[in-house]
């Protein structure tokens, strides 16, 4: 099936229309399957053209998955030679094109890092002096209260350690026993 046989096709739709009822495609089952008939014509993709643009996703055409078509050579030795030019120029152009998205990937972790410095240093508050002196002095009163809990016997020890020194030490040996 050729590029041209389907446009001509096109051109002359009101002669063929009846018998090529694929340019129309509906949920219709009378129409003609692109598909099917790309596969009876042992075509390896179907080719780029407009005419499939509009209802290439429509089309149920299924290409083997194991062939390379890009490794077959052309019969015509001048072609094949354009074609193995193209291909290493191809082949050169993907090069560069890795490259740049390495670059790319490498400012992005860079600016990502920038970024996230950035807000760490804005999130740290500066403390005044006087904040800092209320602080400690709140959690004096804190550890105050944790201790007459403890020496009343409203709280155990494991509790008072855990409160005291967060879950950190729950893990350490107690120096009293």
């Amino acid at each position: 099936m050729k590029i041209s046989n389907l446009q001509g096709v096109t051109q002359c739709s009101n002669k063929c229309l009846l018998t090529f009822t694929f340019l129309h495609i509906t949920n219709s089952e009378k129409h003609l399957d692109l598909g099917h008939l790309a596969t009876s014509f042992c075509l390896l993709k179907l080719p780029k053209m407009p005419e499939l643009a509009k209802i290439h996703t429509k089309v149920n055409f299924r290409p083997e998955p194991n062939i390379e078509f890009y490794k077959i050579p052309y019969e015509d030795k001048k072609r094949e030679k354009a074609r193995q030019l193209r291909l290493t120029d191809d082949a050169r152009s993907e090069k560069l094109a890795k490259r740049r998205e390495e670059k790319k990937q490498e400012r992005e972790e860079k600016k990502a890092k920038q970024e996230a410095r950035l807000k760490n240093k804005a999130s740290r508050k500066r403390v005044g002096r006087h904040q800092q002196l209320l602080t400690e002095w709140d959690e004096l009163a804190k550890e105050e209260r944790l201790y007459k809990k403890l020496k009343r016997g409203r709280i155990t020890q494991e509790k008072y350690d855990e409160e005291m020194f967060g879950e950190t030490q729950r893990n350490l040996p107690n120096n009293k026993e």
